[in-house]
């Protein structure tokens, strides 16, 4: 994750607008690294992904299970 994170950084800083999709799976929420700082940087030309895999459903609503063919298609 450290040197995906180095390259969403690195997009944002020169304000390079061409495409860069995260796509990332963890356990719960409490497990997301770098949380805040990935919502600060989904901007023009930048998106993150997340899919937890054993979040109770009452506690997330967003994708569920890991990174998969299936879910890069219809990310991608």
């Amino acid at each position: 994750m450290v040197p995906l994170m180095a390259m969403l950084r690195h997009h944002a800083a020169v304000d390079h607008h061409g495409a860069m999709h995260l796509v990332y799976s963890d356990r719960t929420q409490a497990d997301r690294l770098y949380r805040d700082e990935l919502a600060s940087l989904v901007g023009v030309g930048r998106a993150v992904t997340t899919t937890l895999t054993r979040e109770p459903a009452s506690a997330w609503s967003g994708r569920r299970g890991g990174v998969d063919p299936g879910l890069l298609a219809d990310v991608g």
